[in-house]
C-alpha cells in the first residue's frame, strides 16, 4: 500500500509586493517530509503602489484558496488582532501596538510600519476570500523566529539545501510550511504553557491569550527534511496555478 501522503504550505509575507516573498510545501509520507519551495508564486511578484489592486487580490485570494483546499496553512503575519488599534483597557505602551504574544517572543508590532502594510494586505485577502472561519483549523499564523528561539536553534539547523542556497525568506517560508504540519505543530494550552515564562519575564500574566490560530514549531524535524525548488505553475503536489 502507498503510504498515504498530508501537505501542509507556508507563506512567508516579510517581503511582500518587494519581490521577496515566497511560498513552500511540506509533503510528509510516511516518516519522510519533502519541502518544495514555489517559485513564482503570486505573493512573490513585484506590484508598484499605484497598481491596480482587484487583480493583484484575485490572484492572491485564489492561490490561498487552492492551498487551503489541499491542506493547512501557516502565515508569518499577524491575522488575529486581538483588538489593537483600539483597545478597551491597557495599562501599558506597548499594549497600543503589540499582542502580548508579540511582546513575549520580541515579534514586530502589528501596527509598526515595518509589517503593517503585509498586516493590512493579508487581512484584505482573508476577508476577501472568506477565509476567516479556517482560522485556527486550516489558517494558522506562526513566527518563525519565535519557533527558532524557543527550540534554541537557527534557521540552518532546520533547512539544508544542498547544491543550492535559500534566502532567508524562502527559508522562513519553509519553516512556515513544516509548522503547519499538524504532527509538528503547537498549539492551544501546550503552546500557552510552554510561552509561560516568557509572558512572566515581560511583566504578563502567564494566563494571557493567544490570537487565534497562531502556532509554533514543536521540534525539530531536519533529520527527515529534504528541500528542492519548482516552479508553482508545475508543482507535481497539486494544482496551485
Amino acid at each position: 500500500m502507498t503510504p498515504r501522503a498530508e501537505t501542509a504550505f507556508g507563506i512567508d509575507l516579510s517581503g511582500y509586493a518587494t519581490g521577496r516573498s515566497a511560498c513552500a510545501a511540506a509533503t510528509r509520507i510516511s516518516a519522510e517530509i519533502e519541502v518544495t519551495i514555489l517559485s513564482g508564486c503570486a505573493f512573490s511578484k513585484r506590484y508598484p503602489g499605484g497598481s491596480s489592486l482587484p487583480p493583484i487580490l484575485r490572484s492572491e485570494v485564489d492561490l490561498v484558496g487552492k492551498m487551503l483546499h489541499i491542506g493547512p496553512v501557516a502565515v508569518d503575519i499577524p491575522i488575529d488582532l486581538q483588538g489593537l488599534g483600539g483597545p478597551a483597557q491597557i495599562s501599558f505602551v506597548w499594549e497600543l501596538t503589540r499582542r502580548p504574544v508579540d511582546r513575549a517572543l520580541g515579534a514586530l508590532a502589528p501596527l509598526a510600519d515595518r509589517i503593517g502594510a503585509p498586516t493590512a494586505r493579508f487581512r484584505n485577502i482573508v476577508d476577501a476570500g472568506g477565509f476567516g472561519s479556517s482560522l485556527g483549523s486550516r489558517l494558522f499564523e506562526t513566527y518563525p523566529a519565535g519557533s527558532l528561539k524557543r527550540l534554541g536553534l537557527k534557521r540552518s539547523d532546520i533547512i539544508t539545501a544542498p547544491g543550492s542556497m535559500l534566502n532567508e525568506d524562502e527559508t522562513d517560508a519553509a519553516i512556515c510550511a513544516l509548522t503547519a504540519l499538524p504532527e509538528w505543530r503547537l498549539e492551544g494550552q501546550p503552546l500557552a504553557d510552554s510561552l509561560a515564562r516568557q509572558f512572566e519575564e515581560n511583566g504578563m500574566a502567564a494566563g494571557r491569550q493567544l490570537p487565534l490560530g497562531y502556532v509554533l514549531l514543536k521540534a525539530n524535524p531536519a533529520k527527515r527534511v529534504h528541500v528542492s525548488k519548482q516552479d508553482v505553475s508545475i508543482w507535481r503536489g497539486g494544482t496551485l496555478q
